[in-house]
């Protein structure tokens, strides 16, 4: 960090601080947010951490700076951490993926035509008949 000038000094203590934050995030799934519930809004911040760090090892590396590497492990880190957490099936997995998977629908039902919107006097069947054809778990 000697030769760094005051702005660059500035740049790494602020990506420093960035770094232990996604670093941090990497915890999430598995601190229940009941334990440490400010914590829990980390999670709000993992996507902008990201893009804030792969910013800052392009900075660092337009610069040949030696200081992209922390912002380069964490990420790299979180690559490895993080692809657990997202299942990625192939097309022959995808049946058995759907059998298993929960399926919530979130359907806006405009209050069931209460005000006419819709020219249809079965409008509320139509709308019960379709969520019951989708057979979802959970309805909202």
């Amino acid at each position: 960090m000697k030769n760094l000038n005051f702005i660059d000094k500035i740049g790494y203590f602020i990506n420093t601080i960035l770094a232990v934050a996604l670093l941090l995030s990497y915890l999430l799934p598995y601190i229940s947010p009941i334990s440490i519930p400010f914590f829990a809004i980390l999670s709000l911040f993992v996507p902008p951490l990201i893009f804030i760090n792969f910013i800052f090892v392009i900075y660092w590396l337009v610069k040949l700076k030696k200081q992209l590497i922390l912002s380069l492990l964490v990420l790299g880190l979180g690559w490895f951490l993080n692809i657990s957490i997202f299942k990625i099936s192939k097309s022959d997995d995808n049946d058995e993926f759907l059998e298993t998977s929960l399926k919530v629908m979130s359907y806006n039902v405009r209050t069931f035509n209460h005000w006419k919107w819709i020219d249809n006097e079965n409008v509320e069947e139509n709308i019960f008949k379709f969520i019951e054809e989708k057979n979802t778990d959970i309805i909202l």
